[in-house]
């Protein structure tokens, strides 16, 4: 008998090791909050039990959802998926307000200890059916937490395919980030979000640009180049107005992406126009090294925005075979 107690002793111990889990420590928060970026676990597929806090995910791969949703060509091809953080936390956090800012590039629904607590785009029942949305700098939701202790969020989540994802102004299109904050810091966080300010300010600068070069043509027509310097400025002056409002305002993933494609055309535009413009100042024929670098400029801006999700695929299937 106390062979069998022992034996039972012995196996409760090897699974209770096997079940334990690495669980990210949180006993502090700063004023601008903690990045969830690490201890991040994910699964293709989907299942509503991968939601419950008891659930085993040891054997599921570690991801960092942060990254661009091309990033990872597991997470790209698969489409669907779920994202699942163990995080423990102090009494003293606790007992404060807690809320979690919200980036994404995808559909996603949020579960905390089993519980759904937020909701962004439309999953929908098939991967046609999928609405990503891009949420703008102010999205936030509530983190109710009501103990101290081990926290599990799990997060359903999934891309909307057909839609060509570009990176723009070097602005990457992140799958998922969470910002674990203090509520009553959410205002100094969402303030210090500047680069639409950024945006509006060379809007600025290239409208007085305009300004200028549009009075010099006005007074002297015969001055070509004025009148491609004015079109370049305007063009760039209604572009930056358009990005600062397409970040700020559009959240529908297929919209800001058709959005920004058309201010990708526009740019190509406007340097086009500054190109002639300096032509035209110096007095140079447009020759072979002019149409050359048009050539250039329109190759390298359709290969961004049509091609460059094609060529990835050919790649990641010749690497697979």
């Amino acid at each position: 008998m106390i062979r069998y107690a022992s034996l039972f002793l012995v196996f409760v111990s090897l699974v209770s090791t096997g079940l334990s889990q690495p669980v990210f420590q949180i006993h502090s928060l700063p004023s601008d909050g903690i990045l969830l970026n690490n201890g991040w676990h994910f699964h293709t597929g989907d299942n509503p039990a991968w939601a419950n806090p008891t659930f085993n995910d040891s054997q599921w791969m570690v991801m960092n959802p942060t990254q661009d949703i091309k990033a990872d060509s597991i997470l790209w091809k698969a489409g669907q998926g779920w994202f699942r953080l163990r995080f423990s936390i102090d009494d003293s956090l606790a007992k404060q307000s807690l809320s979690l800012l919200i980036q994404q590039t995808g559909a996603s629904q949020i579960f905390l200890n089993g519980q759904l607590i937020g909701k962004f785009g439309d999953l929908g029942t098939t991967n046609e059916q999928v609405q990503a949305v891009t949420p703008v700098n102010s999205a936030f939701i509530g983190m109710p937490v009501w103990h101290s202790g081990q926290q599990v969020l799990a997060i359903r989540f999934a891309i909307q395919k057909g839609i060509p994802y570009i990176v723009f102004a070097d602005r990457p299109n992140t799958a998922l980030s969470l910002r674990l904050i203090q509520t009553n810091h959410l205002g100094l966080q969402l303030e210090g979000n500047v680069s639409v300010y950024f945006d509006f300010l060379r809007a600025g600068l290239y409208f007085i640009f305009f300004i200028i070069h549009f009075a010099l043509f006005w007074f002297n027509s015969w001055q070509k180049s004025n009148r491609y310097f004015f079109l370049y400025a305007l063009l760039n002056s209604i572009s930056c107005v358009l990005i600062g409002l397409a970040y700020e305002q559009v959240h529908l993933a297929a919209t800001r992406m058709v959005f920004l494609i058309s201010l990708n055309l526009v740019f190509l535009v406007g340097q086009l126009f500054l190109l002639t413009a300096i032509y035209t100042t110096f007095n140079q024929r447009r020759g072979i090294v002019y149409w050359g670098m048009v050539l250039y400029a329109v190759v390298r801006t359709c290969w961004g925005i049509k091609f460059c999700e094609r060529v990835k695929f050919v790649v990641h299937d010749l690497n697979v075979h």
